[in-house]
């Protein structure tokens, strides 16, 4: 079996067929569908070391932090530890797409231990909707489009007043219990430990991993006494960059579209080297790219993203790409225009 025969069997829930039917014009993937192929195998090596560098990363931060027992080196190594966690967080979505390692088991246990239940998710829980939020996107099926229609702050276009808003309560942690909810319903492996297996996708081996991994971690954090500390630097960062950055880049990818067709019911941004570092690690801003072809790692995105460009039948109609700076063209209502005074 070839690579690619190996990966499309993995992900044989992303088939055409499997897509909802009549809501929007689909776009005709035969021109592209061989470079496709030739960018869906995972890069095992380059990830196993994408992740040691972030803990890498967060520990060396940590370790500067409690030495040096002072507030400013804790503030800062808060904030590096959540841009870490920001990658970290867009591998729990390859690691979804099995898109981490190329062997099923390995990615799964892997990517449980060292990406997902860090980040209190499980890799298992958040692929069950995940899943959903492609076979039926941009409709009330897809959890992500519903959790985003129920909460006004996910409304776009705003008034610019409105988005200077919005970006204050992210920051400032007020409209962060709305997402907690929404990840805790679905997501948050400790809800899930005794639902019983036949209705939920959280297998027995992970939620007995999940078990001994928190015991293990809290066990050693207690018993070294270093549990403030990693409450300080590693859950506050992780949650309040996962408030600020999910809201941006859920923004990005879905709001403000026409919905009219396959090409304009999703964006692609553009990253610069500041994005890519702090907002959207992994080719996870190629989002249009990744709902054509959901079996291509996003380390390989930017690679289809330029084919995609090149074929008469995307590029055209395929919501222009630009850095995330620039969103707020889609993002902002522009102000009504004065009327021309009267002669």
């Amino acid at each position: 079996m070839s690579d690619f025969a190996a990966a499309a069997a993995e992900n044989k829930e992303w088939a055409d067929e499997m897509a909802p039917k009549g809501a929007i014009r689909r776009y005709d993937r035969t021109t592209v569908v061989e470079a496709a192929r030739e960018l869906a195998v995972p890069d095992n090596l380059g990830n196993a070391l994408l992740i040691g560098r972030q803990w890498l990363m967060i520990f060396a931060a940590a370790v500067l932090a409690v030495w040096s027992e002072h507030w400013a080196v804790y503030a800062l190594a808060m904030m590096f530890i959540g841009t870490r966690m920001v990658v970290l967080g867009v591998l729990i979505h390859e690691a979804a797409h099995n898109h981490v390692f190329s062997k099923p088991i390995v990615n799964d246990v892997l990517s449980e231990l060292f990406i997902g239940f860090p980040a209190g998710i499980s890799i298992h829980l958040y692929r069950a909707t995940h899943f959903w939020h492609h076979r039926a996107l941009n409709t009330m099926e897809d959890p992500d489009y519903a959790f985003q229609r129920s909460d006004p702050d996910q409304h776009f276009p705003k008034t610019r007043a409105g988005f200077v808003w919005l970006t204050i309560k992210s920051a400032l942690f007020v409209n962060f219990p709305q997402m907690a909810r929404f990840a805790g319903k679905w997501w948050m492996p400790a809800r899930f430990l005794f639902t019983p297996l036949q209705r939920s996708p959280f297998p027995l081996w992970a939620r007995i991993l999940y078990v001994a991994w928190a015991t293990t971690v809290l066990t050693v954090l207690i018993a070294t006494g270093y549990l403030l500390d990693a409450i300080i630097l590693f859950v506050i960062p992780s949650l309040f960059w996962t408030n600020c950055v999910s809201r941006l880049r859920a923004a990005a990818e879905h709001g403000a579209l026409p919905l009219k067709t396959e090409l304009t019911s999703t964006r692609t941004v553009v990253p610069t080297l500041i994005d890519r570092w702090f907002v959207a690690p992994v080719g996870v801003c190629y989002h249009l790219e990744h709902h054509l072809f959901p079996y291509v790692p996003g380390r390989n995105l930017h690679k289809l993203h330029d084919v995609l460009m090149r074929d008469p039948a995307s590029g055209p109609e395929a919501h222009a790409p630009y850095p995330y700076p620039n969103l707020k063209k889609d993002l902002i209502k522009a102000p009504p225009r004065k009327a021309p005074a009267a002669a």
